[in-house]
């Protein structure tokens, strides 16, 4: 039956915007609003159980309820299911609409019901939906607000998962996993190193025939363009799949560097356009389904361009969240010879916009844990369980590494996951010699 709520409308609404009364301090914003909820909806599930009993009788189902107002058994259900709900939460989601309500009544004042007790239905109905608009606006929204409005301060996961739905129908496509992994080695310069870099995005596939998508950012480096400026811009990356280093004769603008064998599926279309100081990466749909789906997967190495660490905390790998991917993973393997003793590393996550900070260090921080994500230094040998959802993960960081000339055992790793991440995060490895130390895998 339902629970009779002990806390009165003083208790749940604040009296001013800036101070709540005694009796509401030391609770949750999440605990307010499902008392104030509680307060709107345990008079309407009163209401309606004695308007019931006495219109219909004792009735021990919901189709028993049905056959004895003569109403729809869907509607006689959501009825039911009302009376019998144990909590605010539950019974909000089978309060009926107006109209609906209005056939109930009907009924129950055709089978010899007080007018009095529809009346009391009727107004408690209002003053829930009163509720909802003021709260929520629609019932939709009310339903996503009770499932992140925890009172332990919401289900991560549950958000993320919900904000990841709503930009898979919003961009028309998804995936099941986005990987950044960079490997900083020593290059040829005194100092400076290189690194290869490899992103794959697992399982793409889309909703709709139409649209496209940002879904690769990746920063050119070239050297100083002479005077003449139809000459071409020497890039200083080149393809990690050696089958693909001749593909593109334009110097200024380099091969697509995909790594065909690791590759799958031709239900998505790659172009790419060097604007800025970036080589943007666009995917088109070329089928629907999620029977049809892509793998795509591009590797570069980035030749004498990464800087020596310093003491002062610096990023030096990143990747974004444009389009929705249930896990995101940034890897960094870094070499043994450049990390000075002292130095630790870890995530910084952001809001995209901050990107143009030079080391984002000012930019409001997100921990991990807070968005349902994990971030560990790991081993690099034996090769740990993939982080994404590829069968293929252990046989590509291998092949990255063949490719490099270079063994796991010498390099620290980092891993930092992230399920579900909204779109416009920017997932970020600090580096430096005054930052805590990341925790153990």
């Amino acid at each position: 039956m339902p629970r009779k709520s002990s806390i009165s409308k003083s208790d749940a609404v604040p009296t001013t915007p800036a101070t709540a009364p005694p009796s509401a301090r030391g609770t949750t914003p999440g605990q307010a609003f499902r008392a104030e909820l509680e307060q709107v909806v345990a008079p309407l599930q009163r209401a309606v159980e004695t308007l019931l009993n006495l219109a219909a009788g004792p009735c021990s189902s919901a189709t028993e309820l049905a056959r004895a107002l003569d109403i729809e058994t869907t509607l006689a259900w959501r009825m039911w299911r009302l009376m019998q709900a144990r909590s605010a939460d539950e019974a909000s989601g089978f309060v009926v609409g107006t109209t609906a309500l209005q056939k109930v009544l009907t009924a129950c004042r055709r089978s010899g019901a007080d007018e009095t007790l529809t009346t009391a239905v009727r107004e408690a109905h209002q003053g829930y939906r009163d509720f909802v608009r003021r709260a929520a606006g629609d019932e939709a929204t009310l339903r996503d607000m009770l499932a992140s409005a925890d009172d332990e301060g919401g289900s991560a996961d549950g958000v993320n998962r919900r904000v990841f739905n709503a930009n898979c129908l919003r961009l028309g496509v998804q995936a099941a996993s986005q990987l950044r992994c960079c490997i900083m080695h020593p290059g040829s310069l005194d100092g400076i190193g290189s690194a290869a870099v490899i992103d794959m995005f697992s399982d793409v596939w889309w909703l709709r025939g139409t649209g496209e998508a940002v879904f690769r950012v990746v920063r050119l480096f070239h050297t100083h363009a002479p005077e003449d400026p139809g000459a071409p811009v020497l890039h200083l990356a080149t393809p990690l799949d050696p089958t693909q280093a001749n593909a593109g004769a334009d110097r200024s603008r380099p091969a697509l560097p995909l790594i065909s064998s690791f590759c799958t599926g031709d239900a998505t279309v790659v172009d790419r356009n060097a604007i800025g100081g970036s080589m943007i990466y666009t995917m088109k749909p070329a089928a629907v389904g999620r029977d049809r789906t892509t793998t795509l997967c591009f590797g570069e190495i980035q030749h004498d361009c990464v800087l020596p660490l310093a003491e002062d905390p610096q990023m030096i790998f990143s990747t974004a969240s444009m389009i929705p991917a249930e896990m995101l993973v940034l890897e960094v393997y870094v070499h043994a010879d450049q990390v000075a003793a002292g130095f630790v590393f870890r995530p910084l996550i952001t809001d995209v916009m901050f990107r143009a900070l030079e080391t984002g260090l000012w930019a409001p921080r997100v921990e991990p844990a807070a968005i349902g994500g994990t971030f560990a230094a790991i081993e690099p040998t034996p090769l740990v369980d993939s982080p994404i959802k590829s069968a293929r993960y252990r046989e590509l960081i291998k092949y990255a590494f063949e490719r490099i000339g270079m063994k796991r055992e010498h390099f620290h790793c980092y891993r930092l996951r992230l399920p579900a991440p909204q779109l416009g995060l920017m997932v970020s490895l600090m580096a430096g010699s005054d930052l805590e130390d990341p925790p153990a895998a």
